[in-house]
């Protein structure tokens, strides 16, 4: 807290103590007004409350803000001995303060001179308002996530493919043949000459190969689901653990780091993926993760370190430091919890890449070995046109769409996490 708040607040303490309600409240409201994040400031207006309800609300307001602060925790069992996760979830229902900035003071609850019934109903007493805060924050990135359009089309899309992913198997086992619809080996002899157009049997037709169009479109979403997952998992734990050492830590460790980003961002991740599916046969696990590494290192790392040095700057990590927290507190409770948020938004703009270089490789048929995706159907259709004599339409459409919608939904749900992370941004994008 900087020293102008802080005497402010004594002064208003003064004026409790020497019992001029009147002049503490009207400097507290006013204080209330600037900085509604202080959670010492609500503790103080608990004291000048109206009256009783008026008084829990502001205790609970200061334990939404700060958890562990001792002093509300112990006046609100008074106020409410019996205390649940429920009545909990249900008093932060009604609070309208943002949860944007940590305690500048956290204070360290004691067990010390307490009986061992005190002490686990303590404990289990932070348990619960730490799983309530939990919560509420959760509703209320919900609500900013929900208000925007463009992120609950984007979770629609990304609904839509994932119930691709499970409708596949379950055709292939009860309605579908599996010597007509194999996605890999499947053939239709009644359909020749492949490639055939749309019919009853064949939805979106035959391919060149005379495979049926739906039944590899339904299969290969499992396969980009696979490189989108473990792509946005490795850019985002990446990406936070670049971006929080090389900014938090000024030695040789940094330096590494911040070498290791400079270096991933002179060598793009999809021209390195083209030259490693080029040379050697890999997974879509391992496709994923090598993305999710250069990204992670690379441009994502250096937007995280951008995030964590603004964060560094703050008073209340000033303040957390002076107060003798260590390099793990530091890390841990005040720095990647505020990082996560923008995490997120990396990740899924990582998926972005993951996705468009996969299929990126296939289409230019620089992947060894047979791969089923969605950029292969692509190259299947273009390659065998000297065959065939003609471009399947009804296979490379579909499979162009869905790369394409794919991306967009990733993009599209970034646009939510992104107001989330900057509330600025709310209703701008």
């Amino acid at each position: 807290m900087i020293d102008r708040e802080a005497y402010v607040l004594r002064t208003a303490e003064a004026r409790i103590r020497a019992g001029n309600i009147e002049a503490a409240k009207r400097i507290l409201d006013e204080v209330v007004q600037q900085h509604p994040d202080s959670a010492d400031t609500w503790y103080l207006l608990s004291y000048v409350a109206e009256n009783r309800r008026q008084q829990i609300d502001y205790l609970w307001k200061t334990l939404q803000l700060d958890p562990l602060h001792r002093e509300a925790l112990a006046r609100l069992m008074r106020q409410d001995p019996d205390l649940t996760v429920t009545s909990v979830g249900k008093t932060y229902a009604k609070i309208s303060v943002p949860i944007t900035i940590p305690s500048l003071q956290p204070l360290k609850a004691t067990n010390r001179g307490r009986t061992i019934a005190e002490r686990l109903r303590w404990s289990t007493l932070q348990v619960r308002l730490r799983l309530a805060t939990t919560a509420f924050r959760m509703r209320e990135a919900w609500k900013v996530f929900s208000g925007n359009r463009q992120a609950v089309f984007g979770l629609t899309l990304l609904a839509i493919f994932a119930l691709m992913v499970v409708v596949h198997p379950i055709l292939l086992n009860t309605i579908w043949p599996k010597v007509i619809y194999d996605p890999k080996v499947g053939f239709d002899i009644s359909a020749a000459p492949h490639p055939s157009l749309p019919s009853a049997a064949h939805l979106l037709g035959t391919d060149v190969l005379g495979r049926d169009v739906l039944s590899i479109l339904l299969a290969t979403a499992r396969i980009t689901f696979i490189v989108a997952i473990t792509a946005a998992l490795a850019t985002a734990f990446f990406s936070i653990v670049s971006g929080s050492f090389s900014a938090y830590f000024k030695g040789i460790l940094g330096t590494v780091f911040t070498q290791l980003a400079d270096l991933a961002l002179l060598i793009p991740a999809p021209l390195v993926m083209v030259i490693i599916g080029f040379t050697t046969e890999i997974s879509p696990f391992q496709f994923g993760l090598l993305y999710g590494l250069i990204e992670g290192l690379g441009g994502s790392g250096i937007v995280m370190r951008s995030q964590a040095v603004s964060i560094l700057t703050k008073p209340y990590f000033d303040a957390a430091r002076i107060a003798g927290a260590g390099h793990l507190r530091l890390m841990f409770k005040h720095l990647l919890p505020q990082m996560l948020p923008l995490a997120a938004v990396q990740m899924l703009m990582g998926v972005i890449g993951a996705i468009f270089a996969d299929g990126f490789i296939s289409f230019l048929g620089l992947s060894r070995g047979a791969k089923l995706n969605w950029g292969g159907m692509i190259f299947d259709s273009i390659s065998y046109r000297g065959i065939t004599g003609a471009i399947a339409w009804n296979a490379l459409i579909p499979a162009a769409v869905c790369i394409s919608l794919f991306a967009g939904a990733f993009y599209f749900i970034s646009i939510g996490f992104h107001e989330i992370a900057e509330p600025r941004l709310r209703g701008k994008l």
